[in-house]
């Protein structure tokens, strides 16, 4: 699987844009902030024996579920948008769906990965929920801190 391309806490202006802007501008971020990534680092599926037409599958399976829809869905943050203490959900829901977005492409492409003898959906549950997990709480924890202590972040112009 690739390694880690997105730098920590990096989500959270991506929340922030759907919350104060809403889900267009949330979801158009995201799509940017996505082919940003692919220029930056773009991981092909590993090597397979498989046909052509299951190749460009797969091709597209990776841009989509581990690149587009992914970080895509940060922009469903803007739902909270206007919602008070509730924007605090924006960030442990979105960023859940994220994962389960890496979380499927590591069982469908990654899978080849997995140790011998390990559950495929084991390893990318391990992987994916290791960086994912942590990226959550990492970003939870500061968002909340930046929504109590500098609410103006969070207003809409």
């Amino acid at each position: 699987m690739p390694p880690l391309s997105t730098p920590p806490l990096s989500m959270l202006p991506l929340l922030v844009i759907g919350l104060r802007h809403g889900v267009k501008w949330g979801l158009g971020g995201g799509l940017i902030y996505a082919g940003l990534q692919m220029i930056q680092g773009f991981w092909p599926p590993p090597d397979a024996d498989v046909s052509a037409i299951a190749a460009i599958a797969r091709y597209f399976a990776v841009v989509m579920l581990d690149y587009v829809v992914a970080f895509s869905v940060l922009g469903f943050s803007g739902l909270l948008r206007k919602r008070g203490r509730a924007m605090l959900l924006a960030a442990p829901i979105c960023l859940f769906l994220r994962f389960l977005c890496h979380f499927a492409s590591g069982i469908m492409i990654w899978g080849v990965y997995a140790p011998e003898g390990q559950p495929v959906w084991l390893y990318s549950l391990l992987y994916n929920g290791t960086y994912m997990g942590i990226e959550l709480a990492a970003t939870t924890v500061v968002m909340s801190i930046l929504f109590y202590t500098a609410p103006i972040i969070f207003k809409q112009p």
